[in-house]
């Protein structure tokens, strides 16, 4: 009877420590699950044709209904992609004028 407890524990054991190596050590983050987002910009926020020193396309203000197309990262220099419904002007704004909720719903720039 020991036997078969020693067994089973063994088994047990095996298995979820299987489990438990399968696993990855911490969680990876959510994919992004949203193309874009609605945002808003500093008032005179200038609109460039790519960063950082694009030529400026448009300005943003605060009242415009704005996209946000991507995520700021340190890949663009804080960049984001957005487009300006008020104006149909798309184009690059620093990520330091531009504020959205939910940047972690989309891919990064």
């Amino acid at each position: 009877m020991h036997s078969r407890f020693t067994a089973l524990a063994l088994l047990c054991g095996g298995l979820l420590s299987t489990v438990a190596l399968a696993a990855p050590a911490h969680a990876d983050p959510a994919e992004p699950v949203a193309a874009s987002i609605p945002a808003k910009c500093v008032d005179g926020t200038r609109i460039r044709s790519s960063p950082p020193d694009g030529t400026v396309v448009g300005l943003c203000y605060a009242p415009h209904s704005v996209t946000a197309h991507c995520r700021p990262s340190t890949a663009t220099g804080y960049w984001v992609r957005i487009t300006d419904a008020t104006t149909e002007v798309s184009g690059w704004v620093s990520g330091n004028l531009v504020k959205a909720v939910g940047w972690e719903n989309l891919p990064y720039c």
